[in-house]
């Protein structure tokens, strides 16, 4: 198993220093989940409606995030 995992579907919904809510593209609003920037692969660099999200696979499974 892979130690990263890409969110398909997903896309930065809003930032703050230290982590990311991502949205999923066509859902409702409850659909979203906050992500902390160091579980992102170059996370420092994440910023709005950005959709190349790259997460550490055991998070995207625990948070049941499509992969």
């Amino acid at each position: 198993m892979s130690e990263w995992s890409t969110l398909d579907g997903y896309e930065v919904d809003m930032t703050t220093d230290r982590a990311v809510l991502v949205k999923r593209v066509g859902k409702p609003s409850e659909a979203k989940t906050w992500i902390p920037r160091s579980l992102c692969m170059d996370g420092e660099e994440l910023a709005l409606r950005d959709r190349d999200i790259v997460v550490k696979t055991w998070f995207a499974d625990k948070e049941s995030l499509a992969t």
